[in-house]
């Protein structure tokens, strides 16, 4: 798969029904340990009340006819409950700033955070993603909502992790002093697990193109007019009517749900 000039890659186009055709053994291979893990709980089909499916390979059509056919019920996808968990994270695409007596162009950090049930998403741009810029856009973050989530799902990031573990990673001091602060906890995405993430992920792609992608052809000199900017486009952003969702807004979905269960913030902000 490689020689002496890198290593050799191979992309083929598919048609889903291709696809499907390719994939088909594999998706019949699931329906046996479904009714094995049926029949061992002394449950039926019928029993069953929610079909929860996780990850990008459950959306394709033929694993959702396998579980209609099963069950006999649309299957359902990831549930996040109002107000539970807030998920942050960098994206890898960086507004830049612009040196007003040297014109040297230089990229900040874009901090994303967005709430699961609403999608409801806050963005801003750092100097840096050091501890103190790090921990002050958690904060302007909740402020930003107006209240606090019960969980806080990060990368396991050194900023935030100071021993990086699947099981029980150990957080930085300054990190578990800033959620008992706001009452909430630090829950890190497991290394190696996407779907930890995968909301968070969604959210930094759709900051990239609503956000980054009309700054492209904008100047700014500091970073105070940068995240001025940014907030316009973030009430945008979360105004606009998402398809899936009844056409309502992240906002929209935000004021019905996560809103009402985020719990109240502390009267002073978090002392870095």
């Amino acid at each position: 798969t490689a020689d002496q000039s890198g290593p050799k890659h191979l992309q083929e186009v598919l048609t889903r029904a291709k696809f499907e055709q390719l994939t088909q053994h594999l998706t019949e291979r699931c329906r046996q340990p479904v009714m094995t893990a049926l029949s061992d709980a002394k449950l039926t089909a019928k029993d069953v009340d929610e079909v929860v499916l996780v990850g990008g390979s459950t959306r394709t059509p033929a694993v959702q006819r396998l579980v209609k056919e099963i069950f006999a019920k649309e299957p359902l996808y990831e549930v996040h409950k109002a107000g539970e968990k807030l998920f942050v994270d960098y994206s890898g695409k960086k507004p830049e700033l612009v040196d007003p007596a040297t014109g040297v162009v230089r990229p900040v950090e874009l901090f994303v955070a967005v709430l699961g049930a609403s999608n409801y998403t806050y963005a801003e741009a750092t100097e840096t993603q050091q501890s103190a810029d790090f921990i002050q856009s958690h904060s302007r973050t909740l402020e930003y909502l107006g209240g606090a989530p019960a969980l806080v799902v990060p990368d396991q990031l050194k900023t935030g992790v100071r021993t990086a573990c699947r099981y029980e990673p150990i957080l930085q001091r300054t990190y578990e002093e800033w959620a008992a602060h706001y009452q909430t906890a630090i829950l890190p995405a497991r290394p190696a697990k996407p779907r930890d993430k995968a909301k968070v992920e969604v959210a930094v792609q759709v900051a990239q193109r609503w956000i980054l992608e009309r700054l492209r052809h904008e100047t700014f000199f500091s970073l105070a007019a940068l995240n001025d900017r940014i907030r316009e486009l973030l009430a945008d952003l979360n105004a606009r009517p998402m398809k899936g969702y009844g056409r309502q807004s992240r906002r929209d979905l935000f004021l019905r749900f996560d809103q009402p269960a985020l719990r109240l913030l502390p009267t002073e902000r978090f002392v870095y």
